[in-house]
């Protein structure tokens, strides 16, 4: 089978597909990643071959303007901002992508390029999966986490999956019409849900049902699959492991560090959040290991100080040496956090951090709080409430239900199913 992927966004974003990428390749199937300039080498490092799409990720998050948006919390202003952005370039990528899907038997797709490939797919008539790391769409349990995290009764939680819907696809109504024009497609006027279901698609939860429990028997063309994560040798791949050749001799040399990690996230003062960090951690007498992700922070001087900062870590080796988890509530740090039996503070920015955040905090093994909110004393308080027994055996219960989950090769079932049963 010829399988393209295209996967738009930020590592968090690309490496779920790029995984099951290659879980695919290995199992026989003929398989192209189209993905950004800027992580064309990370996808390429699993043995996949690639093709870049015209687009910068990376670059409109790390703008002045990208980040000072993200930092404020305002999740509709940043996604303007992005719909500004790709309508400058828009063109470009989707005749990329209509050109890279000529041929293909199957065609898979992130959250961020769902809305072109599915008019793609029907274009050429062939199965599209999608791959989401929340729930995204109407469902049974939960609102739409762009509009709020809060329980809202039946009527009012359809309600904002339709707002949400509509606003989506207020930006995007303009190129989804230049698409379909391309594609030689009729005009539509519903957003891209509805032609989801028009070429009925399959929407792989990419999450574990563990933690949203509710959700086991959404529709079976939502199956729950778990998170669908690296193995050792793909972080080793991806070059997490040998990141920081100091690591693990700190590690080794005092008890379990506080885990901070904000990915891609913006910190606009990192000297500032190094310092409440340093802070944080000689309040309550511990060490602090702090993954920099994109975030420029100055490395400290002594290896073998309270605090290390690192690039880059193997989630899989690290975490479970640390006591507490801090990070951004993004769907794969949460699942590496929670998947270590880590009690997590998420501190989240926009998108389905806060979702994740509230999950946590509801299936009592974390605290929500917002990333614009963060402050010495907030941190403080939130890490302190989750360092009883409690909260650790929680994590620990369901960090052990979600051993039992191969998200990778339940994805990958899926995948291959999904022809037939489209």
């Amino acid at each position: 089978m010829r399988v393209v992927v295209c996967a738009l966004g930020t590592r968090g974003d690309v490496q779920p597909p790029a995984v099951l990428a290659a879980e695919l390749q290995a199992r026989g199937h003929q398989v192209l990643v189209a993905t950004t300039h800027d992580l064309i080498d990370f996808v390429a490092s699993l043995g996949l071959r690639t093709a870049p799409l015209s687009a910068d990720i990376k670059g409109i998050f790390q703008s002045p303007e990208g980040q000072r948006l993200m930092a404020s919390g305002n999740a509709r202003a940043f996604l303007k901002h992005i719909a500004g952005i790709r309508r400058e370039r828009v063109t470009t990528v989707q005749d990329e992508m209509i050109a890279l899907a000529r041929g293909a038997d199957l065609l898979i797709a992130g959250k961020h390029s769902e809305d072109d490939t599915a008019c793609i797919a029907e274009a050429y008539g062939v199965p599209l999966v999608t791959l989401h790391h929340a729930p995204w769409g109407g469902n049974p349990v939960y609102p739409a986490f762009l509009a709020t995290t809060r329980r809202l009764p039946g009527g009012l939680r359809q309600a904002s999956h339709w707002y949400v819907e509509r606003a989506t696809w207020k930006s995007l109504e303009a190129d989804i019409r230049r698409i379909r024009q391309v594609l030689a497609l009729p005009p539509v006027s519903k957003p891209t849900e509805a032609g989801l279901y028009r070429v009925d698609a399959l929407q792989i939860q990419a999450y574990s049902r563990h933690l949203t429990p509710e959700l086991v028997d959404w529709h079976p063309r939502r199956p729950l699959t778990g998170f669908i994560e690296p193995t050792r040798a793909q972080h080793e791949a991806f070059g997490d492991a040998t990141a920081d050749p100091d690591l693990g001799r700190w590690l080794d040399a005092g008890d379990p560090p506080i885990y901070f990690g904000f990915g891609s996230m913006p910190v606009l003062d990192p000297d500032a959040m190094l310092q409440m960090v340093t802070n944080v951690s000689r309040a309550l007498n511990m060490r602090g290991l702090v993954v920099a992700g994109w975030t420029e922070l100055r490395r400290t001087p002594a290896p073998d100080g309270p605090i290390h900062v690192t690039p880059a870590v193997d989630h899989g080796a690290v975490l479970p040496r640390c006591r507490v988890a801090v990070h951004h509530g993004g769907a794969g740090t949460t699942a590496a956090s929670i998947g270590a039996g880590l009690p997590t503070v998420a501190a989240a920015v926009f998108m389905d951090q806060p979702f994740w955040a509230n999950r946590l905090e509801r299936l009592g093994v974390g605290r929500a709080m917002r990333f614009a909110d963060l402050t010495e004393k907030s941190l403080l308080r939130a890490i302190e409430s989750l360092l009883g027994p409690e909260p650790k055996r929680r994590a620990a219960a369901i960090a052990s239900a979600m051993r039992t989950e191969n998200g990778t090769s339940n994805a990958a079932d899926a995948v291959e199913k999904a022809p037939f049963e489209a």
